[in-house]
């Protein structure tokens, strides 16, 4: 370290005094303080600030390779999510029109009720599949919106 001293005044001395004598005086001083032994600790100091950045630079770096993991998986989930759902509602539109089919066949007395009653219980389970893949969509576009920085 490295200060400055700076002293002034005037002399107040009784002896001086009487005599109508009172000198003015400026006193200045400099110092150095350096440290003649610290037993490493300064290197050791830069050696922990050093390991502390890289630190904070991997994980940055983690964090980086996470985000762009969850943004591609969004993204692919989005293209798998679709073509399922445009299969799921294939299915239920066949399953559709094959119960419209059953209820004729019912009605002209070539099946039984079991076997409507099969039929639209298929349905059914088309129609909450589709829902559900719908729902899956959903969720992945709120995924990805959060992976992409976005907020609740």
């Amino acid at each position: 370290s490295f200060n400055l001293l700076g002293r002034g005044g005037r002399l107040n001395d009784p002896l001086l005094a009487v005599l109508g004598l009172s000198p003015d005086y400026l006193q200045f001083g400099a110092g150095l303080l350096q440290p003649v032994f610290e037993g490493g600790a300064l290197n050791a100091g830069i050696a922990a600030a050093t390991a502390g950045q890289r630190e904070a630079v991997a994980s940055y770096g983690q964090a980086m390779l996470s985000a762009f993991r969850e943004v591609e998986t969004a993204l692919a989930n989005e293209s798998y999510f679709r073509q399922r759902l445009g299969n799921l509602q294939d299915e239920a539109e066949s399953m559709t029109s094959a119960v419209k089919l059953a209820k004729d066949k019912f009605i002209a007395g070539v099946i039984n009720m079991q076997n409507l009653l099969q039929m639209e219980e298929r349905l059914e389970a088309a129609q909450q599949q589709v829902i559900e893949a719908t729902t899956g969509i959903l969720i992945n576009r709120v995924d990805l919106h959060l992976a992409l920085g976005g907020s609740v």
